[in-house]
């Protein structure tokens, strides 16, 4: 069994540790047979008597929402780039917005779209539905966990055919694991710094992502 095969040791898996409150991103390492390859703020100078002070810059509203302001319960935008055509860019998109369907997945139990993309040789893919399905048997669910997408890049694999890795850096914020009744159960109050690398392949019709590798991760 390689090493994209094995259940990674990461914060995600409680098959392994403690779970995130996505709790799959890194279940599984399965990239099954594939080969990934503040400025400082300089002071202004001092005003001369004879000159007339400046009026201070008005504030500027900052248009990023708050952390908390996150619902997981509403799924990410659907990119064109599942239709095609294949290229670098398109792998990309679709690899992206796999990743970005984990705390969905979570909030909500829903899989449509997760299955959509899942190839049958993809560990990861599955180890998340089940781990998804066995929190809410026990009346759990999973919400926050925004993921903050940093980077990435996407490059042909020359082995099969429309084929690609694609690797993603990204941040998980803080999130919450729920009980049935609404009530707080857990609080994952720490954030992720990650690697992650998925091989996502054009099948004709569509992207299949047949695994996902972490390649790191750690707490700030």
């Amino acid at each position: 069994m390689s090493d994209m095969d094995r259940f990674g040791a990461m914060r995600f898996s409680k098959l392994v540790a403690v779970a995130s409150l996505t709790g799959a991103l890194v279940l599984v390492a399965g990239c099954d047979n594939s080969t990934p390859t503040v400025d400082p703020t300089t002071p202004a100078p001092a005003t001369s008597a004879s000159q007339a002070p400046e009026p201070s810059p008005t504030p500027t509203a900052r248009a990023t929402p708050d952390v908390d302001e996150f619902d997981a319960t509403v799924p990410p935008a659907r990119p064109e780039a599942l239709d095609g055509p294949p290229s670098e860019e398109t792998a990309k998109d679709a690899a992206t917005y796999f990743m970005l369907l984990s705390p969905y997945v979570f909030a909500t139990g829903d899989f449509e779209e997760w299955k959509a993309l899942s190839g049958k040789s993809c560990n990861y893919c599955a180890a998340t539905v089940e781990y998804v399905e066995e929190d809410r048997a026990a009346g759990k669910r999973r919400t926050g966990s925004r993921l903050e997408i940093r980077s990435a890049q996407a490059v042909p694999t020359f082995e099969v055919d429309d084929q690609f890795i694609v690797g993603i850096t990204m941040k998980e914020h803080e999130g919450q694991v729920l009980r049935a009744d609404g009530t707080v159960e857990e609080v994952v109050d720490y954030v992720l710094d990650m690697r992650v690398e998925l091989l996502a392949t054009w099948t004709g019709s569509g992207w299949s992502i047949d695994g996902v590798d972490v390649k790191w991760s750690e707490k700030e």
